[in-house]
């Protein structure tokens, strides 16, 4: 437990997130234990540089300076689906 009674907060900001995340639950977030999560939009791919910020709710409250980090996305290369259409005469 933490012996202040304080709680910290992260705040992600990532360029090209517009682009290659959903919106929303979508976009990159750290959760107060720090585990990052996100959604790709499907079919993008490429990178989005980051930062990380901490905060807590102290007094005074104190905010980490900006971690930089990368979230790379790489090319998947689906197999060509069909659905086979009524039959033509």
């Amino acid at each position: 437990g933490n012996p202040f009674g304080t709680t910290v907060t992260f705040a992600v900001s990532c360029s090209n997130a517009a682009t290659l995340f959903n919106a929303g639950a979508g976009q990159p977030a750290l959760s107060p234990s720090g585990m990052l999560t996100f959604t790709a939009k499907q079919y993008q791919f490429g990178d989005a540089s980051c930062t990380a910020t901490a905060t807590n709710n102290g007094s005074p409250a104190l905010s980490s300076s900006a971690v930089p980090f990368t979230i790379s996305l790489t090319y998947v290369n689906n197999a060509p689906s069909y659905t086979k259409g009524a039959d033509q005469s």
